[in-house]
């Protein structure tokens, strides 16, 4: 278990396994090249959270692989994620007013997760928060490759009947290859409108 609550924090070439959560987060950390396994999670990002996870693998954990809550600003890529409990990733929208905060999750490989590929569950309020997904490989889980949720009841309901919420946030999806999932994508509301410019995870 590593935790993060003021600075930025970097871990390189690091194997942690058999904890509650491999990573909860408060603070901005990397971590590269490292391996997640035999978790509940393997990283939580709460208020604050965020930084870059490149080049590791993170599997067999037996919840969500990533989730992230509050206000967050990560990069996620070239990563290999397989075989955990639930969801890839699942990211709660919670409202944050600030200053626009955008993760960019991009050219991962999410294969053989127990639940969606990449779940995003709305909040009452809308958030001042946005989510490039590009270039990443989705296959064979069990859920929805990407699933756009509503807040709490109903996105279990939309779940159960295979459907997908209309999110306020900006949600831009890039060349991503979505096959052999229990649905492709279910989002309720699709536009073609540009994005925005972001605050940048990788400034």
């Amino acid at each position: 278990h590593f935790d993060t609550l003021s600075g930025h924090s970097r871990i390189l070439g690091l194997t942690l396994r058999s904890a509650d959560d491999c990573i909860r987060s408060s603070g901005s950390f990397d971590f590269e090249g490292g391996i997640l396994t035999d978790c509940g999670d393997g990283i939580v990002y709460e208020g604050g959270g965020g930084g870059h996870v490149a080049h590791s693998r993170i599997f067999g954990n037996r919840d969500d692989c990533v989730e992230m809550s509050g206000d967050h600003v990560a990069l996620l890529e070239h990563n290999l994620i397989r075989d955990n409990g639930d969801d890839w990733i699942e990211i709660r929208f919670n409202g944050y007013p600030g200053s626009l905060k955008r993760t960019v999750i991009r050219d991962n490989l999410l294969r053989g997760n127990g639940g969606d590929g990449v779940r995003i569950i709305a909040h009452t309020q809308t958030s001042n928060l946005a989510v490039l997904l590009e270039r990443n490989r989705v296959i064979e889980n069990r859920g929805t490759g990407i699933a756009c949720r509503g807040p709490g009841t109903s996105s279990d309901a939309q779940e159960t009947a295979g459907t997908g919420a209309s999110l306020e946030e900006e949600v831009v999806f890039v060349q991503n290859l979505l096959e052999s999932n229990g649905a492709g994508l279910t989002c309720g509301y699709l536009s073609t409108r540009r994005p925005s410019t972001p605050e940048s995870p990788e400034t």
